[in-house]
Formats: structure tokens, sequence, C-alpha cells
């Protein structure tokens, strides 16, 4: 499950993702990250670049690091964000 907060335009925020536990390391989390970045870039019109941000749980920073987002801070939990363009 992914809770999306946007303004249809620069931002989004994921705010909730989850994978049950017996779910994950099935792909799962990384289908779901791919779907949702397919439907973002979808809104965008040409030439504009979008945000998104997160915040990742001690110890999750790797998996979003592998869908290529970026490490913004560390000290409650790794804020992360990637730029999506069309």
């Amino acid at each position: 499950m992914i809770n999306w907060l946007g303004d249809c335009g620069m931002h989004w925020f994921m705010k909730d993702f989850i994978v049950r536990k017996d779910h994950q390391r099935q792909m799962l989390g990384t289908l779901l990250c791919r779907f949702s970045e397919n439907y973002i870039r979808s809104t965008i019109k040409d030439n504009q670049k979008v945000c998104i941000d997160l915040r990742a749980f001690k110890g999750k920073e790797g998996f979003y690091q592998k869908l290529r987002y970026n490490i913004m801070s560390e000290k409650t939990g790794a804020g992360m964000e990637k730029m999506l363009k069309k």
C-alpha cells in the first residue's frame, strides 16, 4: 500500500509505504514504486520536473537508493527525494 500526497504539479510526498512482512522480498515494493512513478510521470507536462519526497525508516534507505532516491538527511530516518521528468 502506498499513500501519496501531491499537488498534481511540482511536489509529491510518499506518506505511507507498507508491504506486509510475509510479502516482502518478492519485488512487490519495487513494482508499487515503479507503478506510482509511472503514474506521476504521466501527469508531468513537457519540460516540467516533479520532486518525490519521502521519509525512510532507519535501515530501509538502501531499498530506496536502489530505486535511485537520494538521501537528504539521516538524523531521524533518511529524508529521500527523487526528481522525475517527462
